[in-house]
């Protein structure tokens, strides 16, 4: 069940999701922008209600992520777009979008020769600022960029735009440890990343196009691999066979990590995570927030009600060979 911030919140949102006007339009994200589960800028709340985790955010839309645009309303000088972004579906509140386009050019721009976003802060001579997850089409030796006018020529500022490195595990970590200590934003939370908007976006520069959940993203690889019925010794191994053959996400119910290896009897993983548990004798277990990303042991949890990360690993999902 979820809390109303205002009595008739539900209702409200109801209205507008019956009054909306279906369209087709083919957009391009200007500005970072809230993608809302429901028509409602207030927060849903699970009881014990915690407003770091607003159930109606389902994701935080990067400027250059393309939308198609299925229907629209506006009411009150408000408008609310419920829009496909491919990974996700959901509404923008007055969201910052380029003009509509034709679906072949927006294909071909989308689908073009395009410059991947390996690094948050990405800047362009024109003054725009890019994040690590998107794709720019590239126009000659530069690239155009979404705009309230439309797409527009612009050049990076950054030296390593001006080459495309080869996607391999190493890049992908450094990809990950690009965003260390970022902070952590369930639901993409004011632009912040969780776990699977962090490994989504890592993966975008590799060609691989994740999921936007954590459910999801652990079904598709060149292996899946099935782990919940081996015991813990036999799951560390498994663990090690599979990233002896490439990348390696690590997926528990509710959480997915990036795997980074083994020191002496600790396996490692690199997550954007908000909490964890420690045993509290005489007491119950003590709740621990990280709200980051950051590095931890796959033995975290262990000796609470949650059981340790290396116990509660279900799923292995490889990239590579």
């Amino acid at each position: 069940n979820y809390r109303e911030s205002e009595a008739g919140d539900f209702d409200r949102a109801v209205e507008i999701t019956q009054a909306a006007q279906p369209v087709e339009r083919y957009v391009a994200v200007v500005e970072e922008s809230d993608l809302r589960c429901m028509p409602l800028s207030a927060a849903l709340l699970k009881e014990p209600a915690d407003p770091d985790f607003d159930r109606n955010n389902c994701a935080s839309l990067h400027a250059g992520e393309w939308l198609r645009v299925l229907a629209t309303h506006e009411l009150d000088g408000t408008r609310w777009d419920y829009v496909h972004a491919g990974h996700s579906v959901g509404w923008l509140r007055d969201a910052k979008l380029t003009p509509s386009l034709p679906l072949e050019e927006a294909r071909k721009l989308r689908d073009g020769p395009s410059y991947a976003v390996r690094r948050d802060e990405t800047r362009t001579s024109g003054g725009h600022s890019f994040r690590m997850g998107v794709s720019l089409p590239r126009e000659g030796a530069g690239v155009l960029v979404p705009t309230l006018e439309g797409f527009v020529p612009d050049t990076l500022v950054d030296a390593q735009a001006d080459a495309d490195e080869p996607t391999t595990r190493r890049s992908l970590w450094a990809a990950a440890f690009s965003e260390l200590d970022s902070p952590y934003g369930w639901g993409g939370r004011a632009g912040e990343r969780d776990c699977s908007r962090l490994l989504r976006d890592v993966f975008v520069p590799s060609g691989v196009q994740l999921a936007r959940h954590s459910a999801v993203q652990a079904k598709v690889g060149s292996q899946v691999i099935d782990v919940s019925q081996l015991d813990e010794v036999a799951k560390r191994a498994r663990i090690e066979e599979a990233a002896a053959q490439g990348a390696v996400l690590l997926y528990m119910p509710g959480h997915i990590m990036l795997y980074l290896g083994e020191d002496g009897p600790q396996q490692y993983a690199i997550s954007s995570i908000s909490e964890y548990l420690t045993p509290c004798e005489g007491g119950p277990d003590t709740v621990n927030r990280i709200d980051r990303v950051a590095v931890t042991t796959l033995a975290l949890g262990r000796d609470t009600k949650k059981r340790a990360f290396i116990e509660r690993i279900t799923t292995l999902v490889v990239f590579g060979a």
